[in-house]
């Protein structure tokens, strides 16, 4: 009895074919199932990044409700000096005041007298570079007032319409920009046109990236040479500081 037992346990219960396709079989579904979890991980990978590539475009350029932040890895150290941004006061000048302003903004208008005043003092040491920091949404009274003077630039009339937006608040709260154009003479058609289809746009948008580049948190918000002041400053205090800057 004890010899038929030991038979039978010897004996296999599983032919060797059944037991190699059994086996690879095993092996082949393990891979698909490894395979799977591969392409699962990859698609989420990929997925992933195309929503954060999306949210971006979308942050930077979609919503015109927020005003794109500014890449860290990408700051500026100084204000861009080109030819494309609104200038008054001689080239050679020792003093140069970049100035980021908004039509709309209150404290803007009381830093626009200041500023106006150095300009009679020093006409011929102070450079005025005007640049945009108007609201990122286009269809803002803030952002078609910046369209608007860009445009009448486009006719040699930046500094008039500019003038004229600040002493008279009702124009961009009634947004009465063609009536102003009428009133400086401008060209009706050219003017309608640039409006209307806003190419003078990307110039104003360049002003906002220039702003979020270098971290400007505020407007009014001026540089003098290399010296950087936030909100209003007093005429006296501001003629110091060029009187300092001009006796280096």
């Amino acid at each position: 009895m004890f010899k038929n037992i030991l038979n039978f346990l010897k004996k296999p219960k599983i032919s060797t074919p059944l037991f190699v396709i059994s086996s690879l079989t095993t092996l082949i579904l393990l891979g698909l199932f490894f395979f799977a979890l591969q392409v699962n991980w990859r698609y989420q990978m990929l997925y992933n990044a195309s929503q954060n590539q999306l949210q971006l475009k979308q942050l930077n350029h979609t919503d015109p409700l927020i005003t794109p932040t500014p890449n860290f890895n990408n700051q500026l150290a100084s204000p861009i000096i080109n030819n494309q941004d609104p200038a008054i006061g001689p080239d050679n000048a020792k003093i140069i005041i970049v100035e980021f302003s908004d039509f709309e903004c209150q404290f803007c208008h009381e830093q626009e007298k200041t500023i106006q005043g150095i300009l009679n003092e020093y006409p011929n040491e102070v450079k005025l570079i005007w640049k945009d920091y108007p609201s990122y949404n286009t269809n803002s009274p803030s952002f078609r007032a910046s369209v608007a003077a860009r445009c009448a630039d486009q006719q040699g009339k930046f500094w008039e319409y500019h003038d004229w937006l600040f002493e008279d608040k009702t124009i961009v709260k009634n947004q009465t920009f063609s009536e102003l154009a009428d009133k400086l003479k401008l060209n009706k058609n050219d003017f309608k046109k640039c409006f209307d289809k806003q190419i003078t746009a990307d110039l104003i948008k360049d002003n906002i990236y220039e702003a979020n580049a270098l971290d400007i948190q505020g407007i009014p918000f001026i540089f003098i040479n290399q010296n950087e002041i936030m909100g209003e400053i007093s005429f006296q205090e501001l003629k110091q500081l060029i009187d300092k800057e001009l006796t280096k």
